[in-house]
């Protein structure tokens, strides 16, 4: 399989537990370096420092893995890559996307480098468009604990404002809070906000699988 922007090898480590061989493509040296580091099975896995938008091998691979790049795309460069990973695949292959997204449309991050978080819908669109049809859509629900964590600790701080901003007793006290009440937090709360219309957390997470 091949796993296309492995960062720190992470997600490359577990992959090689279930899948004969794994290459992983990145192109941050620092990121390749932390991959490398990690105690792996050097005859199943190889991670190599390249473009991964120009410096692909041809494959034919049973799996490839994308975390987190469609976001750094524009929709036409987008289409044409994904086109150039379905020609990598072998018969019945898949290719699953781990990709940030939002409840409707689509939004630009706000400073730093550019990067557009697309709903579940217009990636639906850019997939056939791509060649693909009917993807496979699951919901990434430990993106979204934490998401709820984060959006909690920030409305904490907006409304209690007469509390300290970082303290380390107060965030062990809040450490604690969000892990006694995770049940709620994490999966009814999100779920009654949304019976009033409002889709919360506003950031989201979705694995996709593409099928050749």
């Amino acid at each position: 399989m091949l796993d296309v922007g492995c960062g720190a090898g992470a997600w490359t480590e577990i992959l090689a537990a279930r899948c004969g061989f794994v290459i992983g493509f990145e192109q941050s040296a620092s990121m390749v370096r932390s991959a490398k580091a990690r105690r792996v099975d050097e005859r199943r896995v190889e991670i190599r420092q390249a473009d991964v938008r120009e410096d692909l091998p041809e494959g034919p691979f049973d799996l490839i893995f994308v975390g987190g790049l469609c976001m750094y795309l524009n929709d036409v460069d987008l289409i044409l890559w994904l086109r150039s990973l379905q020609g990598r695949l072998a018969l019945s292959g898949s290719v699953v996307l781990r990709e940030s997204t939002v409840p409707t449309g689509r939004t630009s991050a706000k400073g730093g480098d550019w990067a557009v978080y697309r709903s579940v819908d217009t990636y639906r669109r850019l997939f056939q468009r791509a060649g693909f049809s009917a993807p496979e859509v699951r919901r990434n629900h430990a993106y979204t604990a934490m998401e709820v964590a984060i959006e909690l600790v920030e409305l904490r701080r907006r409304r209690l404002t007469f509390l300290p901003t970082d303290s380390s007793v107060l965030g062990a006290l809040t450490w604690w809070s969000l892990r006694c009440a995770g049940p709620n937090s994490f999966r009814f709360l999100p779920r009654f906000v949304s019976k009033f219309g409002s889709t919360w957390p506003r950031s989201q997470n979705h694995f996709f699988r593409l099928r050749g």
